[in-house]
């Protein structure tokens, strides 16, 4: 009897922290870096950035195009580069993105600086883009991406649905488990 409910503490104790962790995977934004435009050289990277609030735990997207950091990697790259000085001197010294298709998990709260890998779209278009990260959004706040064109309200609601699916299924499993004992 005693380990039956040493047992069912620890499996309450179990699911009581998967419920804790539920609402950050849940609330984790994806944004599209320049939106349908992507990353390229007509984009107000700054206005765009300052639309936005970031959080740890938050994805960018950087591509060429709507969905994701997308850009036609035979034309461009993205550096991710260590510093405000750095930054603001197109000074290319960090990590390389060169994929076309690049995703960064922003894991820690402050500045994330990131330029274009060509010389002249860094200095002379202002290709470039800083986030301030915030600490984890607060509950029921959310991290948004204010949209105006379709397609991108299509890619923001893929995103949050797939973060309520995700938190449904491990709160179903989790309420099997506690219906189990």
């Amino acid at each position: 009897m005693a380990a039956a409910a040493a047992n069912r503490c620890t499996t309450l104790a179990a699911l009581a922290t998967v419920i804790m962790i539920i609402p950050a995977v849940a609330m984790a934004a994806q944004h599209i870096v320049g939106d349908t435009q992507g990353w390229n050289v007509s984009v107000d990277f700054k206005k765009w950035a300052g639309d936005r609030e970031f959080y740890v735990g938050d994805i960018l997207v950087i591509t060429v195009t709507c969905p994701v950091f997308n850009y036609n990697k035979s034309h461009d790259s993205v550096i991710q580069v260590r510093s405000g000085p750095d930054f603001q001197a197109c000074v290319p010294l960090g990590d390389i993105l060169d994929s076309g298709n690049d995703k960064v998990g922003l894991d820690t709260a402050g500045k994330w600086w990131f330029i274009s890998g060509v010389a002249a779209h860094c200095a002379d278009s202002q290709q470039k883009l800083v986030v301030d990260v915030e600490g984890a959004a607060a509950p029921g706040s959310g991290s948004t991406t204010p949209v105006s064109d379709p397609n991108t309200n299509a890619a923001a609601y893929s995103v949050a649905a797939g973060g309520f699916v995700a938190a449904a299924a491990a709160a179903s499993v989790a309420l099997a488990i506690v219906m189990a004992f």
